[in-house]
């Protein structure tokens, strides 16, 4: 029996792009994914295309919209969102080159691209006022740094440009204003003499009329605009569906979540953090008052709860670091074998491996105890907000088995886990009392990696009712848009969603986690002694 009224949600992630379908209570109706390409012509330098990206995104509604038998009629608002990369336009506002071959194809700064590491070092040195908001540091997994190292090494494409946008921002001006120039990017700064001093400062002072903007950065607004025609078409949609504000992934899978409520009890935010753990791992919390915590981004008002403040932090590598231990390792090929002859993921094999081995769960931590890891395979976003930091294995040896390639899964997965045990205790250090952690994205379908968190941090994980929480967040903002919930996104936060299954610590491993916290901190210590060793 066809469906109506319905709300989409489209997430555009790092390597895929989503749509998923929920009612009006937040059930999920239908969901599609599509891979998106990426481009990675020098390292450090990471390329995508908002051409190919919106052909997935299109593809992705019309399968959802086929699979779930939904007439494009019954979808009443729309909601995107998509990773903090950077889109760059030409002065026509087609796709403008960011890649080094020149190609047109190739216009979005992926976050992960680190080609501005130099161009953040110099703005961090000016240690200008405007960096508080950031925790006192820039990271080149930001725009402004990237547009820097556009002016500094692509002159000619930068007099070109028309203007940046940020992806979120880009494919919400897409479908609804497309004829028309951008009105934001996604990357404001409020119009002040400070952040005019500090364009000025850090070498962007031709763009203060594009990046000053009057008012606050947040929108309050419930609706951005409306699906034009030509979107519409290519979409599988109705023209004029109504569309709300662009969102950041990891703010859409934190809308999705953060409100939600545990046998109807009243939410306590500031003793709960939402996860959205991915390609890389997001961590963002709400207050009814700004707090400046160092090394970590915010305060922002209203980018997550109404008139509330959010401060967030990431870990650059979650699941990549995952997937790059995995499948570097010599047993990869033996391990996808295993797998598929059981019908199971790589995960889902490495955790019965690690359970066959250790004889019980509650041991599985245990098997690690001589293998540490310090996960900055891509530098450190939060707290410690240094790129140019790297990744350290110690306990390693000549044996290139399956069990081998567990045991340093486990130890990956335990220092991913302790990485946010960092975030979270800089947070508390702050003012919040966390001890709660919502969990949504890739990450949280695994089991060890829950169970892990919940020993490391000593945190009850949530997992939301409805899984998909990043979907559901664009959902809840679509549906906003089309007028529900009278026009409010804290209602539709609190009524969409409810805190399901929770994991909660092992006692048994506390001391062992507390002693491995101590080598994890220990790590990041000796790789500053043998930085400063060799000069």
């Amino acid at each position: 029996m066809p469906v109506t009224d319905v709300f989409l949600g489209v997430d555009v992630g790092t390597g895929s792009v989503r749509a998923g379908l929920f009612s009006i209570d937040g059930k999920l109706l239908g969901k599609a994914s599509l891979l998106i390409e990426i481009n990675r012509p020098k390292p450090d330098f990471v390329e995508q295309s908002t051409r190919n990206i919106w052909m997935a995104v299109c593809k992705a509604t019309r399968q959802v919209l086929s699979d779930s038998n939904t007439d494009a009629s019954a979808v009443k608002g729309i909601g995107f969102d998509a990773t903090y990369s950077t889109v760059a336009l030409d002065k026509s506002l087609f796709p403008l080159s960011i890649s080094p071959n020149g190609n047109c194809f190739w216009n979005v700064i992926v976050w992960m691209d680190h080609r501005a590491k130099k161009q953040a070092s110099t703005i961090n040195s000016t240690q200008h006022q405007e960096l508080q908001r950031l925790g006192g540091k820039i990271n080149p997994e930001m725009p402004v740094p990237k547009m820097l190292w556009v002016k500094e090494n692509m002159p000619e494409v930068w007099q070109q440009r028309g203007c940046f946008m940020m992806l979120h921002e880009w494919l919400v001006w897409h479908a609804t204003f497309a004829d028309q120039a951008p009105e934001k990017t996604g990357i404001s700064l409020e119009n002040t003499d400070s952040a005019n001093n500090f364009l000025q400062t850090i070498g962007l002072e031709d763009m203060t009329d594009e990046l000053l903007r009057s008012g606050p950065q947040t929108d309050s607004s419930p609706r951005r605009g409306e699906l034009t025609i030509k979107a519409a078409e290519e979409l599988g949609l109705m023209a004029g569906t109504p569309v709300g504000p662009a969102l950041i992934d990891a703010c859409a899978g934190a809308i999705g979540m953060i409100s939600a409520k545990r046998n109807g009890k009243e939410v306590n935010y500031n003793q709960r953090i939402a996860l959205t753990s991915g390609t890389s791992n997001c961590y963002m919390t709400a207050s009814d008052q700004p707090r400046n915590v160092p090394g970590i981004w915010g305060p922002a008002k209203s980018i997550l709860v109404p008139d509330m403040w959010s401060n967030a932090a990431g870990q650059s590598t979650g699941g990549s670091l995952t997937d790059h231990i995995i499948f570097t390792h010599p047993a990869s090929n033996e391990l996808n074998k295993m797998a598929e002859g059981k019908s199971l993921s790589v995960y889902q094999q490495l955790n019965e491996t690690l359970g066959s081995i250790a004889g019980s769960p509650e041991a599985i931590p245990f098997l690690a105890k001589d293998i540490h890891v310090l996960p900055y395979f891509l530098g450190n976003r939060n707290p410690r907000a240094n790129p140019d930091l790297t990744g350290m294995v110690t306990g390693l040896t000549l044996t290139t088995s399956l069990e081998s390639l567990a045991l340093l899964y486990l130890a990956t997965i335990q220092a991913i886990a302790m990485g946010g045990t960092h975030i979270i205790a800089t947070m508390n250090q702050g003012g919040y009392k966390i001890n709660s952690i919502l969990a949504c994205g890739g990450g949280s379908k695994n089991t060890l990696f829950l169970q892990t968190l919940a020993n490391v941090t000593g945190c009850h994980v949530y997992l939301p009712t409805v899984p998909e929480s990043v979907l559901l967040g664009g959902a809840m903002v679509g549906a906003v848009a089309a007028g529900e919930f009278d026009g409010k996104l804290g209602t539709a936060m609190s009524s969409m969603n409810t805190i399901g299954e929770v994991v909660l610590p092992e006692q048994a491993s506390v001391a062992f986690y507390n002693a491995k916290y101590k080598v994890f901190l220990e790590l990041y210590e000796d790789q500053e002694k043998y930085r400063r060793m060799m000069g």
